[in-house]
């Protein structure tokens, strides 16, 4: 599984999709969907915005390559930063191990970064 954490959106991020009219909020990171015995990765599940989840119809998977534009940037708090290393470390297989304040960091910087080129 491939995984950047550099790029990836907090939930909460309100994206536009390419060849889409209406935008999309954010609400889970690395989703695994199986439909008749295939899996597949997704980097986002998200529903309209500002519709919110009321009909799980409407709630969409896509991936980074898909998103055209983005209108906010989620809340990035301690656990998320955790969470990310968690994400990196299981794709490459590492022992899953929480995140020490020197590596939340440089992730932080990395956020910043994307942050200021991104939007």
């Amino acid at each position: 599984m491939q995984v950047n954490i550099r790029r990836l959106l907090p939930i909460g991020s309100i994206v536009k999709l390419k060849n889409a009219n209406k935008k999309v909020m954010i609400i889970v990171n690395n989703i695994l969907s199986e439909t008749d015995k295939t899996i597949a990765h997704y980097d986002y599940s998200g529903c309209l915005y500002p519709e919110g989840v009321f009909d799980t119809t409407y709630n969409f998977l896509f991936n980074d390559a898909d998103v055209e534009k983005i209108y906010d940037y989620g809340l990035i708090t301690d656990e998320d930063f955790r969470i990310r290393l968690l994400v990196q470390n299981f794709a490459e297989g590492k022992e899953l191990l929480f995140a020490t304040e020197e590596e939340q960091q440089k992730i932080q910087k990395e956020i910043e970064v994307l942050d200021e080129t991104s939007i």
